[in-house]
């Protein structure tokens, strides 16, 4: 693993496309380069992706597949084995108060709650995608919100690759005893995202979402 985190271009001694360590400030506090002390909402991601070097041979517009063609995007637990994501950042353009952004953020806000810092959290993709991004902010151009991903090549110096292995099915004792859940929380320490939790919860404890009837 080290060994692909060093550069092969290095001349001497090998070097670090990216440091991992941790460093402290001038205060005295320690910080971790690849760390988000300044997340706010909890990590998401979709296992129905395409795999990530197209060895699924699948298609997104049909009328382009080959013969036979296919247009079915879940190559993930058969093409990605490791696990791995291109990580994606989103953020939001405008303050909570907004003139523009402000009425969007507090639609989304009085149905999942709001972060400590007054932005609403976040559940969904449509909230991402439609309500944030598709909305115009104060500026007339900017989105409300916006996202990025690293930089695969590591032009901007950061990690590009997340390797985060989903689970297919998280029941039946899939959620190990010891397992611990690391989610953002508020200051009182309850999680910013009550449904994940209790799910887990419900997962670890009798192999079954909440929803769903408790084994004999």
């Amino acid at each position: 693993m080290i060994q692909n985190l060093e550069n092969p271009n290095a001349t001497s001694l090998p070097q670090f496309c990216f440091n991992v360590a941790d460093t402290k400030d001038s205060s005295g506090n320690t910080h971790s380069d690849v760390e988000t002390p300044k997340l706010r909402q909890s990590w998401r991601f979709a296992t129905n992706r395409n795999a990530m070097d197209g060895s699924d041979g699948n298609c997104i517009n049909t009328a382009n597949c080959g013969n036979p063609g296919h247009d079915s995007p879940f190559g993930y637990f058969c093409d990605d084995l490791l696990g791995m994501w291109i990580i994606t950042y989103f953020w939001f353009d405008f303050p909570p108060n907004d003139p523009t952004c402000g009425p969007f953020y507090q639609s989304v806000g009085k149905v999942n709650g709001f972060t400590p810092d007054g932005f609403p959290i976040i559940l969904t993709a449509h909230e991402l995608n439609d309500v944030l991004e598709g909305n115009v902010g104060a500026d007339g151009v900017t989105p409300c919100g916006a996202e990025g991903q690293e930089d695969p090549g590591g032009s901007d110096n950061g990690a590009a690759w997340l390797v985060c292995p989903a689970l297919q099915d998280p029941r039946n004792g899939a959620i190990t005893s010891d397992a611990f859940l690391d989610v953002v929380r508020f200051s009182n320490g309850n999680p910013i995202d009550s449904n994940v939790q209790n799910q887990f919860s419900c997962l670890q404890k009798g192999g079954k979402f909440c929803f769903e009837s408790r084994p004999e």
